[in-house]
């Protein structure tokens, strides 16, 4: 059979879109197929679906580099990291200090250990870590990763209505139960604040299975402010 690397759309999970593209390529049931890589339904961007005798090598797959853009706004903090969370922590926030951002990014560069997000589909103890985050568990499970290089592309504020409007269109989008109804709920509030924030964006290269929404708490956890995940874009997949 063949290869795919495909574009996932706003909205889907990694299985709705591999269903998608099993319809649109015309890929029979009785050929096995399944994803490389897992993109969050608040994410968007490039998945490699892998077909038939292919998946024998799904592993040399999964370790490929990736190159993301990512927009960060700052004054939001959701319980999952980006838009398809509950509102967890909000405050004004001043212009940004780009050098403290710039010696930030500089720290978090590199090959160090990175924590799983809470909210990701890591398994640990039988369960995938959002199945322990909506039961109530917490766990600290860590592995190595290689973030080569951030470079931010640009710097710029949104209104606090426009990020309101963007976690309504991702709730909109998502099928399933992903608790679109008490994320909403959460966020009322700021769909009645005047203010603008910052946002920045930025392009990194990265090793397989490094989490953007978690490199954005990061940058928030060293620059003391809340941060969350506008929109996360895989763009390229690196031989």
């Amino acid at each position: 059979m063949a290869i795919y690397v495909i574009n996932k759309e706003l909205g889907e999970t990694p299985l709705g879109c591999l269903r998608r593209i099993k319809l649109e390529k015309g890929i029979p049931d009785n050929v096995s197929a399944t994803y490389a890589g897992r993109l969050d339904p608040a994410a968007e961007g490039k998945m490699m679906i892998i077909t038939a005798d292919d998946i024998k090598d799904k592993d040399s797959f999964l370790n490929k580099e990736k190159i993301y853009e990512v927009e960060y706004v700052f004054g939001f903090k959701t319980d999952t990291g980006d838009m398809l969370g509950v509102l967890e922590q909000f405050e004004e926030v001043p212009e940004l200090d780009q050098e403290k951002l710039k010696q930030v990014l500089q720290e978090l560069s590199g090959e160090r250990q990175q924590r799983f997000h809470k909210f990701s589909s890591k398994v640990v103890s039988g369960k995938p870590l959002w199945q322990h985050a909506r039961d109530g568990g917490d766990f600290n499970a860590e592995h190595l990763v290689n973030i080569f290089r951030i470079d931010v592309l640009e710097n710029k504020i949104i209104s606090a209505i426009d990020v309101y409007i963007r976690v309504l269109k991702v709730c909109g989008l998502t099928s399933g139960d992903f608790r679109q109804k008490d994320i909403i709920k959460s966020w009322d509030e700021i769909k009645t604040k005047n203010m603008v924030l910052p946002i920045i964006k930025i392009q990194t290269h990265v090793s397989s299975g490094t989490y953007m929404r978690v490199l954005g708490e990061e940058i928030g956890e060293k620059m003391g402010l809340p941060v969350c995940a506008y929109s996360i874009n895989r763009k390229e997949f690196l031989p």
